[in-house]
């Protein structure tokens, strides 16, 4: 990659590493564009501003906003006066985490310790009519109990990160 000449060219380099990144992900290139554009900008964006500067239809640039909105990566933004909505990116890391810790780490950590617990238990009643065999029920078990661990590990691991991000203020004495 070369040194841009400008900031427009920085912002297009920018954005399109936003892009493939996005990509690795699975997730569609412009979202990154658009991340990348906002992330730079100094203030926040209209639909018609963000189209024009990623060359994409508003509609296109609609759709792929709400889904980053959805993903907690930009945020919706109103000026008094104005009826159009602006976008920013979310762009403070620890904020980033919060959100996603909030909106999408717990519930799954809660959703796998559910369906986890219910395998574990109908797995346990050998004399349900469609049991499996006790060595298939016995693979199962170590499978779950494999995951289960992970999940508490990786929980305790966004909790330390959290914490970290957020220190306790100490007891005064």
């Amino acid at each position: 990659m070369r040194t841009p000449a400008t900031w427009n060219e920085t912002v297009e380099q920018f954005a399109s590493g936003c892009a493939r990144a996005m990509g690795m992900y699975g997730m569609n290139p412009l979202m990154g564009r658009l991340y990348g554009v906002l992330f730079l900008s100094p203030e926040p964006q209209t639909l018609d501003a963000l189209s024009e500067q990623v060359g994409a239809a508003k509609s296109t640039v609609s759709v792929a906003i709400r889904k980053l909105a959805g993903g907690h990566l930009v945020r919706r933004q109103w000026k008094k006066g104005d009826r159009r909505d602006y976008w920013e990116a979310v762009s403070d890391p620890q904020t980033l985490m919060e959100e996603w810790h909030h909106h999408f780490f717990e519930p799954e950590g809660r959703t796998w310790t559910e369906i986890a617990g219910l395998a574990v238990e109908a797995l346990g009643h050998g004399d349900l009519p469609d049991a499996l065999p006790a060595s298939d029920r016995a693979e199962v078990l170590a499978r779950l109990e494999t995951w289960e661990t992970f999940a508490q590990q990786a929980m305790a691991l966004l909790a330390h990160f959290r914490t970290a991000l957020h220190p306790e203020p100490p007891d005064e004495p």
